[in-house]
């Protein structure tokens, strides 16, 4: 029986592991995602676990288009394979290879034959079998009109509200500040979308350190960039060249098709044209929630 897991909305990732799968078991935050079932959803990507002489693919395949620890990707007509590899201890695909689809959202996470025993023992903590399951969600993102963005995130009476900064800004810090007043969708990576003519945000299981996460959606009310500072400050980010810096620094991206970098454009074209954007300066002490609601009614 294949798993259900909640991408962004409506939309699922189902898994489908070998037939002969031992009872899987999922971490705490890949399980806050988990779908009971599929009815009122669409299935927007398809992942199946199957057990592959790895050596034999890989001499198939051509030459890589890119080559840089930790990931090495072949590229098809019709299919990018990401190979996770460890330059420091020479050892090569130990996670398997993942064949990603193009356009189509079918997945195979190709597992070398010698985990076989091993496969299922452990709590699984990403679909993908690789370090991390951003690489076979950026690629699928294009078919929900979605991006993916480095940013912390959470519903605070039902809208949503991104936080993005540099290392140290205080993404998590706030997450932390925010817990007991919202509901947190990611400390680290969080989906960005269009859908019915708007933009909305939702959390992810990649990456971030907050387990307490959120599968939920929101429509998309706020972007700031965070900075730490002693005195609480919401300043309005008006020009469109600051706008544009501030998502295409956080943009998660590896390598991707053409066909990911015009969708994503177009997503953040309509994006910088929203009046959402604004510099928030916050420190630890102050009463983030009661100070995030007092702007939303001023400024709205």
């Amino acid at each position: 029986m294949p798993h259900h897991f909640i991408l962004a909305g409506d939309r699922l990732v189902e898994l489908h592991p070998p037939s002969t799968e031992p009872v899987l078991q999922f971490s705490k935050v890949l399980s806050a995602f988990q779908a009971d079932d599929a009815e009122g959803y669409h299935v927007a990507a398809v992942m199946r676990h199957a057990f592959s002489d790895i050596a034999a693919l890989l001499s198939s395949l051509p030459a890589p288009v890119h080559d840089h620890r930790p990931w090495r990707v072949h590229e098809t007509s019709e299919a990018l394979f990401y190979c996770t590899y460890d330059t420091y201890l020479n050892h090569d695909c130990p996670y398997g290879v993942l064949e990603v689809r193009h356009k189509s959202g079918e997945c195979i996470w190709h597992i070398p034959l010698s985990y076989r025993e091993q496969y299922g023992r452990q709590p699984v903590r990403h679909l993908s079998g690789q370090l991390t399951d951003q690489v076979f969600i950026l690629p699928v993102l294009p078919l929900i009109q979605g991006v993916l963005i480095h940013s912390s995130a959470c519903i605070l009476d039902g809208m949503g509200l991104m936080f993005s900064g540099h290392s140290g800004a205080g993404k998590s810090t706030i997450i932390e500040m925010l817990a007991n007043d919202s509901h947190v969708l990611s400390d680290d990576r969080n989906i960005l979308r269009k859908d019915d003519g708007g933009l909305f945000v939702d959390g992810t299981w990649v990456h971030g350190s907050y387990s307490n996460v959120h599968p939920g959606t929101a429509p998309l009310k706020r972007f700031f960039r965070l900075e730490q500072g002693s005195e609480f400050a919401v300043e309005p980010v008006k020009e469109e060249r600051e706008r544009i810096t501030m998502v295409l620094t956080v943009l998660a991206r590896s390598y991707l098709p053409r066909y990911w970098w015009e969708s994503a454009l177009s997503i953040l074209h309509d994006l910088v044209s929203q009046d959402i954007f604004y510099r928030l300066t916050f420190a630890p002490h102050h009463p983030i929630a009661d100070l995030l609601r007092e702007h939303l009614r001023t400024e709205d």
